[in-house]
This record gives structure tokens, sequence and C-alpha cells, in this order.
């Protein structure tokens, strides 16, 4: 009998041990990825407010050609990222706004525009043979949005030498742009 019970109570400890160490091990991994998730969001805000330089990313040109953030600043003191989606309504609505007002030949001098989307060139050249687009998409780094913090999109992003945000905007108002084209006429000298 005091065998049996002594068999009982260290099972039942070992059980209490290995279910203490599971529940401890199962907190923890939450915790880390609470944190991991609430460092995230910090930094997309840090992006955002323009207090962290952007990670240096890649978009693919028209013709096929990979494109640096880094190296699109070395030529220009500015550059304007639109970030948006063939799949979006309101991005159709800013891709024809911009061609019936000719807006990209409005962009300030020593500035680069880029019209940003995350999709394939099939994709795009099927949307802007679609849509009878004619504006130059190019397509994204895969996951960088994301990365990014972006969220809504149509987004904009005025993005300094320094690779730090200016002025982040989501949504698009053609007299958004304008302030935009204003800061980097004020700023680029």
């Amino acid at each position: 009998m005091k065998k049996v019970l002594l068999v009982f109570i260290t099972a039942i400890i070992l059980f209490l041990a290995v279910y203490g160490a599971f529940a401890l091990t199962k907190n923890i991994i939450s915790f880390v990825q609470f944190r991991k998730q609430f460092s995230s969001i910090a930094y997309v805000q840090d992006i955002k407010n323009g207090t962290v330089s952007l990670p240096d990313f890649y978009f693919i040109s028209p013709d096929g050609k990979k494109i640096y953030l880094s190296d699109v600043l070395k030529n220009h003191k500015f550059v304007i990222l639109s970030f948006g989606s063939i799949y979006c309504e309101n991005c159709h609505n800013e891709y024809k706004i911009f061609e019936k007002n000719h807006l990209l030949d409005k962009v300030p001098k020593d500035c680069a525009f880029y019209f940003l989307v995350p999709e394939g060139r099939d994709f795009i050249s099927q949307f802007e043979k679609d849509m009878n687009i004619h504006l130059p998409l190019y397509v994204l780094q895969n996951g960088i949005m994301k990365k990014l913090g972006i969220s809504k999109i149509p987004a904009y992003m005025v993005v300094g030498k320094d690779r730090k945000v200016k002025i982040y905007i989501e949504g698009f108002r053609e007299s958004s742009l304008m302030d935009m084209f204003e800061y980097v006429r004020k700023n680029g000298d």
C-alpha cells in the first residue's frame, strides 16, 4: 500500500513538474511573440515618424532592372514613393488623375518618383492594358510593404538622402501631393 501511494504521489509530482514546465515555456513563448510584435509596431511607427532610416529595399523597373532605394538617393535629394496595388480601386483613381493632370511632369527637380505595387509583372502588364494606364509601375520587393507598416493604400512617403521618411500620407488627394512637391522644393537646396 505504501509503494502504491509513493508511486501515485511521485506520478502526481512528475505530472505537475511537466505541466509547470510546459505552462512556463508556453508563457515565455507568448511573451516573446508579444514583445516581437510590439517591437515591430514600434519600429513601423519610428519609420513613419522619420526617426529611423528605411531599410535598403529594391523595386523592379518595367524593363526588369533592379533599383535599390540607396542608389536612387545617391542621385536625388528626395524620392517620393507611392505604394499601391493593381487590385485597389482608390489606386486606379489615383493613376487616372495622375495621367489626366500630367502630375508626373510636376515632380520637382532633384526628386525621383516611383509607383510601387507588390504584384508580378504579368499581372501589371494585363492591368495596364485593361485600364489603359501608361504610368511606370514598379514591382516592389516581396514583403516590404508589411515591413514598412503600410496597411492602407494608396500611401506616400517622401524620403530624404538619410533614408528617413520626411512625410507619410495615406490616401490620395492631389492637394496633398502638391504639398509634398512644395516640401521637396523648399528643402531641396
